[in-house]
Parts: structure tokens; sequence; C-alpha cells
């Protein structure tokens, strides 16, 4: 990709080796729509780079709240049992160790 500041009207990208598949999605854009493929290109961008961020930002808030609906909501009395329940586990056996 290459890029160019010195053109007039803002920076200009080039790419080279567009799967076909954008470029099929970005010609129908452009068709249906009555565009230039250059602002149809810029619309699939956009509506890409906008997924992408929903994407990051859900996933974020996701892993954020992932475990929050587990804190502080155990009963005194369950507390109790699965603190048992490591007790139990940190137990050493000696016969299985000699």
């Amino acid at each position: 990709m290459t890029y160019d500041e010195s053109l007039p009207g803002g920076k200009r990208y080039e790419a080279e080796d567009i799967p076909e598949d954008v470029e099929s999605v970005v010609r129908t854009e452009a068709e249906i729509s009555g565009l230039s493929l250059n602002r149809a290109f810029l619309n699939v961008l956009k509506r890409g780079a906008q997924q992408s961020r929903n994407l990051n930002s859900s996933a974020i808030r996701n892993t954020k709240g992932a475990f929050s609906r587990f804190c502080g909501v155990w009963k005194d009395d369950e507390t109790a049992v699965f603190d048992g329940h490591l007790l139990e586990q940190r137990v050493v056996d000696e016969e299985m160790w000699q």
C-alpha cells in the first residue's frame, strides 16, 4: 500500500492485490448506489471499520462483565461449602507421596 498526502483535496492511498470478494462488494455498492468505485470503496471501508469497532467495544464490555454476575452473590452457607471443598483438595495424601 502506498500513501501520498501531496495531492490536492486530501490523502491518497493506493492498494494492490485486492481480493475478488472485496472487489465484488465494492463494485456492487458502486452500481447500486450510483457512486464512483473510489467513493464506494470508502463506504465499504467505513462500514467494515465501524463493524470492527463495534465488535471490539462489545468484546471489551463482555470481558469486563463476564464474571460480574458471580461477584458477591454467594450466601454465607454456599461460601462455607465451597471453602470446605477447597480445603479437601488441599489435603496431602502422605501414602501417595511415599
